[in-house]
């Protein structure tokens, strides 16, 4: 971006980078139909629910050749499949499809094979197993993971003595944990005794030195104003004792107790806040420890009982094989039978292994399928568990995992459990230890935690856990912060699965911020017609459960290396530097195109970019938004740079390529001054808050951050102009393929160079839509340009025209709606064009159109101009043209004909385009026009209006006004008026 604004290649050269129109110079894709591989043409193209593309003729049954509609069309589950089918021909998803070998699935798969082997030997019946079974898994389900539903199956039948030793071991079991629970929650009592005494005792102490404080403060408030008194008075000592009694003596002494009253309150709620989180802190560490205690224990009383059971599983062995020799049973029956299997549900290990890194994936665990498909069966049964109640640990955990036999469902359970219990929003009033939120006593008391009560419950269930304490990137933390003393400190847990150690962050995912209260975001809202109140929501976030090493990384640093899980552990230096990224970025499957620190640095230009890769089958659906703000803690609230927003420096455009398996999303910074700066990426599925209907590209979404990074400029050769005012985020027409299925003819990049006067771009549709075309200039009125702009839809194409006035750089806003929807539905923003303009045929003068002529025709002239009479426009609010101590919003109000266009330009001194702080409505039919006026910085500011009757060519000046605002005069001016009355 050159200094005149245009986007040029030589200056693109300058900064190192290449041009923004070089990033989109591809020619025009080629479509080619799946089926026959022929070239198809737009108006004989068909799309499945995939996005592969047919010819119409081409898309049948792909088995009986039936012909299909997008409507009636099914595809395979399989993910690889590009298919379509009818509805009696769509393949469905076996179980043999599955890799019983991968991790979490083979154990599911023995214990079914084990129950149908007991089934076939069954020489004496014993009775059907019911719902209360404890370590009989459901069948394999269609997903190849239990199906994990609460209860087991009742037509299966065991043998006598398996079943008889099973109950045996249950009751043992059940019992053994029912009694060191007793005694364990006898120690917790105990401890929370002490705690409760604890926190009396800060209290106590802070209420003493309170009332000391203020009984200082009184004295020192009458002595003060003894003195006071007597030298003004000059009064003999004796005469003292009665100068209270003086009325102004009176109300000067109530005012300075007031005050020292409320600042008195203030320390002492501080104070017992700072003690009180300090005694907590080590509260949490006690109670830490006392778990960590009881665990330990508990599994150890597991592992003797499973060693009880080894030894009855012996004799069982001999009594089976005796009945082998006698002819009582079919030796092929038990060929591949291993009695020992009934100890699944104990702890699989006498002790936990040294943390190392795992040797398979979050992925591979989950087969390659999303979390919903690997747990959705068990996920519901935990709704429902969590909707009961519970007296004892022994009995949350057994209905939690009762019937669950691999490592990985167990942990899963317990894990969804805590986070869909929302336990911060649990209404704790006086707690007795014996009911269901008697178990949850000391969450409500602060001194148990998510990890803490994570790794009670794993050990109840026969799994290992550990607490892992560290460092965290959380709330607060910013690009290139560093980590001094205690600051970010966090606790996470690691659980042993099938013998590695897998990491679990309960507390992020039951709970994180959905979309901060960044102005250009809500803006960015407002603009889709999906404004909402800004608040925070708890949200499970699957990302935490078993996060892979190389993501936790990211966001968690431990203060043990070797719980980094990795093959080569990170320095604290070396995690500051990694770029800040929270779960979406994962959970979209992103990867950035090169590695990156979390401190970019831009050229001598102020250019700096950032490229991440987006997977093809996620990127349709996801809409990509970013905000940049100042660094500086004093300029943190500031999203504008000389009136002109800071995002406006920012070119986001998405770069598709077909031979790849991604795309591309791509942030160009230009920074128009010297300084750090935060550059904020947002990202979501449009469709997270949509109605699934066709009109669901228009309906409300919820954006989350992706990643941040901390700019900094430290040398700018030339001055940066912004891009033009169009909508706010993503440049190019990808936007308008992905959400509206809209396809450019013309012009596939988001930049288009023009040496002509005329362009005209080309779309087309499968779909009615209705659409709004607005061209943008800086500094130029954006009605004034309307006349510039043409659109025309034919068939299923969109036609727009464009001619420019001048050359200089403009923006193509492109909004649409379907048809279909309401009327009253807000058009959302389809995708936009940077155009820059080398050369014209003819100049069209801009005149009043223009920012910068507005300074120039006013002349220190200021009020009423002549044209204002002459146009019959009067004004109903402001006379004067000079407007001092003006407030920071305020109306302005002419009458005005109905035949009579207005425009207007809105400048702070010296030189500050803030046009976007006026917004110009017509009321009344039209015969009244109001000028909402917003300073949101002190100054004085220009206000120039025009008006033209409708089929004049040039707009004429009628008002001008000069607006001083300085909110510490208003500010004062108010306070004297308050005083007087």
């Amino acid at each position: 971006m050159s200094s005149n604004g245009v986007v040029t290649d030589n200056d693109s050269a300058e900064r190192g980078a290449k041009a923004l129109a070089a990033l989109f110079s591809q020619n025009v894709t080629v479509m080619k139909c799946h089926r026959c591989k022929k070239t198809v043409y737009p108006k004989e193209k068909i799309t499945s629910s995939k996005d592969v593309i047919f010819h119409k003729g081409c898309f049948t049954c792909s088995v009986c050749g039936t012909s299909l509609t997008t409507a009636n069309h099914k595809t395979s589950v399989d993910r690889k499949d590009p298919e379509v089918y009818c509805v009696a021909h769509v393949p469905k998803l076996q179980v043999k499809s599955l890799d019983l070998n991968a991790r979490g699935i083979l154990s599911a798969v023995e214990q079914s094979k084990l129950r149908e082997r007991l089934a076939k030997i069954a020489t004496l019946k014993g009775p059907s197993i019911g719902p209360d079974a404890q370590f009989i898994s459901h069948p394999v389900s269609v997903q190849g993971l239990n199906r994990y539903g609460g209860k087991a199956e009742e037509t299966h039948m065991y043998p006598a003595l398996l079943l008889h030793k099973r109950d045996e071991l249950q009751e043992k079991l059940r019992h053994a944990q029912e009694e060191l629970e007793l005694r364990q929650r006898e120690e917790e009592q105990a401890l929370l005794t002490k705690f409760q005494q604890e926190r009396e005792v800060v209290e106590s102490t802070v209420k003493e030195e309170t009332e000391n404080e203020w009984e200082n403060r009184l004295q020192n408030i009458t002595q003060r104003l003894e003195k006071q008194y007597k030298k003004k008075n000059g009064k003999d000592y004796e005469q003292f004792p009665t100068f209270l009694f003086s009325t102004n003596v009176k109300k000067e002494k109530e005012r300075l107790e007031d005050e020292a009253r409320k600042d008195i309150e203030n320390k002492h709620t501080q104070k017992l806040r700072n003690r009180t989180l300090k005694v907590i802190a080590q509260q949490q560490e006690e109670t830490s420890q006392l778990v960590d205690k009881q665990s330990s224990e508990m599994l150890e009383m597991m592992q003797e009982k499973k060693k009880d059971l080894e030894a009855d599983l012996e004799e069982i062995q001999k009594e089976i094989n005796e009945a082998i020799e006698n002819d009582e049973l079919d030796p092929d029956d038990f060929e591949d039978l291993q009695p020992e299997e009934i100890l699944t549900g104990f702890a699989s290990l006498a002790e936990a292994p040294l943390p190392a890194p795992p040797k398979t994936s979050k992925n591979d665990i989950y087969h390659n399928l999303t979390a919903s498909q690997v747990f959705s069966d068990l996920d519901d049964y935990v709704v429902n568990i969590a909707e009961t109640e519970q007296t004892t640990f022994t009995d949350l955990v057994q209905d939690l995992t009762g019937d669950l036999m691999s490592d990985l469902a167990k942990a899963r359970a317990i894990f969804r459990w805590i986070t869909i219990k929302d336990l911060n929003a649990l209404q704790f009033n006086e707690i007795i230890k014996d009911t269901p939120l008697g178990l949850l006593r000391g969450i409500k008391f602060g001194t148990e935690t998510y990890h803490t009560l994570f790794k009670r419950l794993c050990s109840y269930s026969g799994l290992h856990c550990v607490e892992i304490k560290g460092r965290s990137k959380s709330v607060g933390y910013e690009p290139g912060m560093k980590f001094e003393g205690e600051m970010f400190r966090n606790t996470w847990n690691a659980v042993l699965i099938d013998g590695e150690w897998r990491l679990v962050q309960c507390n992020w995912g039951a709970r994180h911020l959905v979309l901060n209260k960044d102005k250009a975001v809500m803006e960015m809202e407002r603009t889709l017609g999906t404004k909402k109140k800004d608040k925070i929501r708890y949200q499970y976030d699957e990302h935490y459960f078993l996060c892979d090493p190389l993501e936790f990384i990211q966001e968690f640093f431990p203060d043990d290396p070797k719980w980094q899980l990795l093959e080569h552990p990170l320095t604290l230096s070396e995690f500051e530097e990694l770029p800040f990224v929270r779960s979406v970025f994962f959970h979209f499957g992103m990867m950035f195109k090169e590695p990156y620190s979390a401190v970019l640095r831009t050229d001598d230009m102020g250019g700096a970019e950032i490229r991440i890769k987006v997977p093809d089958e996620v990127a349709r659906d996801i809409v990509f938004h970013y905000q940049l703000r100042f660094a500086p803690k004093e300029l943190r609230h500031e999203t504008e740079y000389k009136g002109a927003k800071l995002d406006r420096f920012v070119f986001q455009s998405m770069l598709v390529d077909e031979d790849r398996p991604y795309c591309e999303v791509i942030y160009s910074v230009h920074l128009p001054v010297r300084g750090d700066f935060f550059l904020e990426i947002f990202a979501n599925k449009i469709d997270d808050g949509s109605s699934g209907d066709s009109s669901s590209s228009t309906m409300p979404f919820r954006l989350k951050c992706a990643c941040k990074f901390k700019i900094i400029c430290s040398e700018l050769k030339h001055k940066m102009h912004a891009l033009p005012n169009c909508a706010s985020g993503e440049w190019g027409p990808a936007k308008a393929i992905r959400h509206f299925r809209l396809f450019p003819l013309s012009h596939e990049t988001a930049v288009i160079n023009a040496d002509s006067s005329e362009v005209e771009l080309k779309f087309t549709t499968r779909r009615a839509l209705h659409f709004l075309v607005k061209l943008r200039m800086n500094g130029v009125d954006d009605h004034f340009l309307d006349q510039f702009v043409k659109a025309a839809t034919s068939n299923e194409d969109l036609i727009i025209g464009l001619t420019f006035p001048q050359p200089g750089q403009y923006g193509l806003d492109l909004y649409a709606r379907p048809d279909t929807d309401s009327v009253d539905l807000t058009l959302a923003h389809a995708c936009k064009y940077l155009i820059n303009v080398t050369k014209v045929k003819k100049r069209i003068d801009l005149g009043a159109a223009k920012m910068e002529n507005a300074s120039q025709m006013v002349n220190n002239k200021y009020g009423m101009m002549s044209a204002c009479s002459k146009l019959g426009i009067k004004p109903l609010t402001h006379k004067e043209g000079k407007l001092k101590q003006m407030p920071a919003v305020f109306d302005i109000e002419f009458a005005v004909p109905v035949f009579v266009s207005l425009s207007y330009h809105f400048i702070r001194e010296p030189d500050e385009e803030y046009r976007d702080h006026v917004i110009m409505v017509r009321e009344n039919d039209g015969l009244v026009a109001k000028f909402k006026v917003n300073m949101n910085k002190p100054g004085n500011y220009l206000l120039t209006i025009y008006g033209r009757k409708d089929g004049e060519e040039k707009m004429a000046n009628i008002y001008n006004y000069l607006i001083v605002h300085d909110p510490e005069m208003t500010l004062s001016r108010k306070k004297k008026s308050k005083e007087s009355k």
